[in-house]
């Protein structure tokens, strides 16, 4: 399990590498178009300036969560052009699985 640590309002950058198979999971070349992480019942996405996305993983502003103070489940959701619906990359139940704590900036 993987934890992190998010400042309400804060511009924290948080970076991860997602692996595949024991091997880092290129985006790109998976043609991922757009990512959404989810904590807290709150979302952004990499529409934003809040979370960035290249061939070697993934960057997220936490902070930029509109969410409660304390630990949070998050799912990251990465979205095709052939699939618009999304396949959960991160999250509960998962092998790759990140809690989120949030705290007051």
């Amino acid at each position: 399990m993987t934890t992190a640590v998010g400042f309400k309002g804060r511009s924290n950058i948080n970076s991860y590498v997602i692996h595949k198979d024991n091997q880092p999971f290129d985006l790109v070349a998976a043609d991922v178009i757009k990512l959404e992480v989810e904590a807290g019942g709150a979302v952004i996405d990499s529409d934003s300036t809040a979370l960035s996305f290249d061939s070697t993983g993934f960057e997220v502003e936490f902070g930029a969560l509109d969410i409660t103070n304390g630990r949070h489940i998050t799912k990251l959701t990465a979205y095709t052009a052939t699939d618009n619906k999304g396949k959960i990359l991160i999250g509960p139940g998962l092998k790759g699985n990140l809690t989120l704590t949030m705290q007051s900036g």
